[in-house]
């Protein structure tokens, strides 16, 4: 992780840093203190592969994810039934989810509608 924060700090001032999904999220802390960047983690099918560890692992590895949800902005989910799983499954805050949309530096907003009960698009 620390050969991969580096290598991209040399190369990248990114305003935004999305990972397609919250098991690649190891090196969320370091990214998120190297760059001060937004960091949004795409949800998609994260608890699949969870359910096919061992209790054991599984657990650790929420556990993990719980930890890292401090130094993250926004998760994006693709629907509000995955939101809504997720949120009771990760024990994440609602507040941070957000339905396919962003708003950019200059106000507008990129992507579909946010849902009624997500979270507020943030500002880059």
């Amino acid at each position: 992780m620390v050969r991969l924060c580096d290598w991209f700090a040399s190369h990248f001032q990114p305003d935004v840093v999305n990972f397609t999904n919250f098991l690649i999220g190891g090196c969320i802390p370091d990214l998120k203190q190297r760059f001060g960047s937004k960091i949004v983690v795409t949800l998609q099918g994260d608890d699949i592969f969870l359910e096919s560890l061992p209790e054991k692992y599984r657990l650790q590895c929420i556990a993990e994810m719980q930890r890292l949800d401090q130094d993250v902005d926004a998760y994006l989910v693709f629907s509000e039934y995955y939101r809504d799983f997720m949120v009771d499954y990760l024990k994440l805050p609602v507040g941070k989810f957000l339905h396919r949309a962003v708003r950019n530096r200059s106000g507008r907003l990129l992507g579909y509608s946010l849902a009624s009960r997500c979270g507020p698009a943030f500002a880059l």
